[in-house]
């Protein structure tokens, strides 16, 4: 089943689109889900935006640890 769209903001030629299944995300954040030592007390802070894939991957790891995420208004 389809998790979710990606879109490049076409800034370096025709912007595409991606769709990732739940399969995709799931086997991501099943390989990943070691690789730090996650509790529920982390706090996430998020900067990249949503619609960059690596950002997408970062919180549903986080979520899949229930960790809270925060987003930032800017870089200030």
């Amino acid at each position: 089943d389809l998790y979710t769209l990606l879109y490049t903001s076409g800034t370096t030629g025709q912007p595409k689109g991606v769709m990732l299944s739940h399969k995709n995300m799931v086997s991501n954040v099943e390989i990943c889900k070691d690789i730090a030592p996650f509790t529920n007390r982390w706090k996430a802070l998020s900067f990249l935006p949503l619609n960059h894939v690596y950002e997408r991957f970062l919180n549903s790891l986080y979520l899949f640890h229930g960790c809270s995420i925060y987003y930032a208004e800017s870089f200030e």
